[in-house]
């Protein structure tokens, strides 16, 4: 599976998902500042998952119906490294 950071999640939490072999692309390298009909589109054209902390994308998707690869959506406090990729490795079940 393939995803796509949204430009809210830390790139050192890409980086550390990165060495553990998820093949995972950060916005914030390549695409900041993205309106968030165009991040979903990004992420739809590369066939990736979207992981955000965003709530608008539950609009998109699900009031809107905006098609998608799916979205992990984060509602984590505190927004930390540490709790994100703690919660993240749940998520994509990492044997870590």
């Amino acid at each position: 599976m393939n995803f796509l950071a949204d430009e809210n999640i830390p790139l050192e939490a890409v980086d550390y998902l990165q060495q553990r072999g998820i093949e995972i692309k950060s916005l914030s390298v390549t695409n900041q500042g993205k309106k968030d009909e165009d991040v979903l589109n990004i992420a739809i054209n590369e066939k990736r998952t979207l992981i955000t902390l965003d709530r608008d994308f539950g609009e998109l998707i699900f009031k809107l119906k905006k098609q998608s690869y799916g979205i992990i959506f984060l509602r984590i406090h505190p927004q930390s490294v540490e709790s994100i990729i703690t919660l993240l490795e749940k998520v994509l079940s990492l044997n870590i």
